[in-house]
């Protein structure tokens, strides 16, 4: 596997990962205030990071991890 593909399927799974916990704070399945301890400083710096990657993906797929930019919008604001 070519190093571009690996780095693309890892990001896909970073960003997964990071739904996954939206959905959970969303569904109110774990605490927001102990998920926000843990990882807003990493969400807001990832989604800042790569925000055009998530753009890019959102143009194909226009729901793509869209629970994660909203809790990292949500956040941002707080």
């Amino acid at each position: 596997m070519d190093k571009e593909k690996e780095v693309h399927i890892n990001m896909v799974q970073l960003f997964n990962y990071f739904e996954h916990i939206s959905l959970l704070v969303e569904k109110g399945h774990v605490d927001e205030k102990i998920v926000k301890s843990a990882f807003k400083t990493l969400f807001l710096s990832i989604y800042s990071e790569f925000k055009f990657y998530i753009d890019e993906r959102q143009v194909q797929h226009r729901r793509s991890w869209i629970k994660f930019e909203e809790l990292c919008l949500k956040w941002a604001k707080e």
